[in-house]
């Protein structure tokens, strides 16, 4: 097998002939030697050297007839691994990566794409397509009509979204923009009227919208008419693509929840699940941070495809264009980070991004932009936060007759939700209560301050990553051993439920059976307090009470590594272990020491079969006895009540003593019951 540097077009001809024998698994991106491309100079290695500023450093064949070169391809050449089949250096590798937005190069800085517009200009460069280069073109809305009428067309579970009754149960109140050319549109209150609508997703911003209030009472003013230089731009525009897609009615919250009126906005925010799951599309304001904004942008020119060549020698490059690949990052999408806007992306049957450069599309089955990067829903998206799936109650039906499966999805969203913000802390469950409803509604299941009854002891295995950046709540919103105890001070800390990729091995109903989960702790009781109506909403107070094995340990902090840690008792630190907490210990309020007495809950645990393989893994809730009053627990006596401050991951086998094996028999308490607060 060569070990010699060989060409980028050399490279290009074994990432195809793998490709074509095994399409199937994930073959390396081609990379080839930077000299040996120079050295070549044949029409893919001129056009990557041209790409990347080095074509006046092409020595040979710069003037080769192009219509003669062909990819030979050697059967005896493999690919090592990214930089070992070039026998050189990492500095001298010059790669690139076959997208669907086009053939991408980066070295040095230099980050483009090529591409073609028809597979017939060119046989290995692939097809593409251009952007508009304003999301508010006709241009862009025929795209976005594309993709609409393919989804109601073709696919089938987007279409599993409307019952064949016909139009859905409107909302309460929604804007009718039916008149194309009025410049006035209006408030209406509907009777159960049923017809088909559209919503906006959009960020409120400092700057407030304008909003539908008691006082002063723009209520009745609204539902008289709302003159168009009265609405802010985003809003202005969304009414401009709603008329375009021929929906009469559009659904805006501010407009349409009375927003001084406690009531109303805890009657319609339950309604959440109901109004986006209905709709026929989402428009999404994904680029604005305020209402101010509007949905349409220009996009940098940079993004806008030219022809890589017009009058040298290589005068068919004119039908290969090159650009600057476009980002698909969800933070430079400042709606993307608004923890409302979560479950209004989930619940939505079709979402249309008007993204920075593109527009972006959102269904069931597709996921898409206008550059074509983004081609499908399960495609490999590290840069893009989708959903897991659209939450609905006929793939969540699919899904419940699974292990894991809806348990699994609500886990993946509260991590996902975790990262989010919000302008009022006491929204954290408001904001995902539409998701709560539809779980609900398809399971039975009940839910209990972001986490279900029936499962648990599965939902309480939550961590958090980063958990320097994190407090537990200045102001109460919800009980501690729900996730939703802990403040997030910055992105960089949220919720993980890592802890259950090894334990869910074992709740799987494989054959054979290869590892073995087991639940340690019980549910005896689960209460919550709501303030409003909605289950899924604010509360005022909650507790859980858990039966199980509880052990006393010791709190200990290690200067050195400026650690907490778990110990046995007497104070000797656990070997195998990893205390998670749940925030700063050393921030916060509740003066945390060395020393200090804790209790560990044993919940849950997992194992290999046969169990002599390994040991086993075990994951323990840490509590601490209540010394001090909570607010939402008034009345209540705090003896034998606990709070959480962490999970305990811990381990125990051939080298490894867990906290109970190694715990004097006086420090654990079998069958008891612990109520946590």
């Amino acid at each position: 097998m060569p070990t010699t540097p060989i060409s980028l077009c050399q490279a290009f001809a074994i990432y195809i002939r793998q490709k074509q024998e095994e399409p199937e698994k994930p073959w390396a991106d081609p990379v080839g030697s930077l000299a040996q491309t120079l050295e070549c100079g044949c029409r893919y290695c001129y056009a990557a050297c041209k790409v990347i500023g080095k074509e006046d450093e092409v020595v040979k064949n710069k003037k080769k007839d192009l219509d003669s070169v062909t990819l030979e391809i050697d059967p005896g050449l493999n690919v090592l691994g990214r930089y070992g089949i070039l026998g050189g250096t990492k500095d001298d590798a010059l790669g690139a990566e076959f997208r669907n937005s086009g053939l991408k190069f980066n070295r040095e800085g230099i980050s483009a794409e090529i591409f073609v517009l028809d597979s017939e200009d060119d046989p290995i460069i692939p097809t593409a397509t251009q952007i508009s280069g304003y999301t508010g073109s006709d241009q862009s809305f025929q795209t976005a009509m594309k993709w609409i009428t393919d989804c109601f067309k073709n696919h089938r579970l987007c279409s599993a979204f409307f019952t064949p009754l016909g139009p859905p149960k409107l909302p309460l109140r929604v804007i009718d923009v039916s008149l194309p050319d009025s410049k006035i549109v209006q408030l209406v209150q509907t009777d159960d009227d049923k017809a088909y609508y559209a919503c906006l997703s959009h960020c409120w911003g400092s700057e407030q919208p304008l909003k539908t209030t008691l006082a002063p009472d723009t209520l009745s003013i609204h539902t008289k008419g709302i003159a168009w230089g009265e609405l802010p731009k985003t809003f202005q525009e969304a009414i401009e693509i709603t008329r375009k897609f021929e929906i009469r009615y559009l659904w805006i919250d501010s407009l349409c929840i009375i927003q001084d009126d406690e009531e109303d906005w805890q009657t319609q925010s339950a309604q959440m699940a109901d109004i986006y799951r209905n709709s026929v599309i989402t428009i999404a304001g994904s680029a604005a941070s305020s209402s101010q904004q509007g949905l349409f942008r220009n996009a940098d020119s940079e993004h806008i495809d030219h022809a890589l060549s017009s009058i040298d020698v290589l005068e068919d490059f004119v039908k290969v264009r090159k650009r600057k690949p476009l980002s698909h990052v969800s933070t430079e999408h400042p709606l993307l980070q608004r923890g409302w806007v979560f479950q209004e992306r989930m619940l939505s049957p079709r979402y249309l991004h008007f993204g920075q450069n593109e527009l972006l599309w959102e269904c069931t089955e597709q996921l898409a932009c206008e550059c074509g990067s983004l081609s499908h829903m399960y495609q490999d998206k590290k840069e893009w936060l989708a959903p897991q799936i659209r939450l609905h109650p006929y793939l969540l039906g699919i899904l419940n007759h699974r292990p894991r499966g809806v348990s699994g999805l609500w886990q993946a969203s509260v991590a996902n939700y975790s990262q989010m913000k919000l302008s009022y802390p006491g929204d954290i469950f408001p904001a995902i209560s539409g998701i709560a409803k539809i779980v609900r509604e398809v399971t039975g299941w009940t839910y209990v301050a972001g986490l279900w009854k029936e499962t648990l002891i599965t939902d309480l295995v939550w961590s958090v990553e980063r958990p320097k950046h994190a407090r537990r709540c200045e102001e109460w919103r919800a009980p501690t051993f729900s996730w939703a105890s802990v403040e997030h001070k910055t992105a960089r800390s949220s919720i993980s439920y890592d802890c259950m990729t090894f334990l869910e091995k074992g709740l799987e109903n494989s054959t054979p059976r290869r590892c073995r989960t087991d639940m340690y702790a019980s549910v005896v009781e689960t209460k919550c307090v709501l303030r409003g109506s909605d289950p899924a909403g604010k509360l005022v107070a909650g507790h859980i009470i858990l039966s199980g094995t509880l052990i006393q340990a010791t709190l200990r902090y290690l200067e050195s590594s400026r650690q907490w840690k778990i110990a046995f008792l007497d104070g000797e630190t656990l070997s195998y272990s990893s205390f998670l907490k749940d925030y700063d210990l050393r921030q916060s309020d509740d003066e945390f020491k060395d020393g200090d007495t804790v209790y560990c809950l044993k919940l849950i645990g997992s194992s290999w079969i046969p169990a002599h393989v390994s040991g086993e893994y075990l994951l323990y809730i840490v509590l601490r006895k209540i010394t001090r009053s909570l607010k939402p627990a008034q009345g209540v006596t705090n003896e034998c009540n606990f709070e959480r401050i962490g999970l305990l991951r811990d381990a125990h086998g051939d080298d490894a003593v867990c906290l109970e094996q190694g715990s004097k028999t006086s420090a654990i308490q079998s069958d008891i019951l612990v109520k946590i607060l």
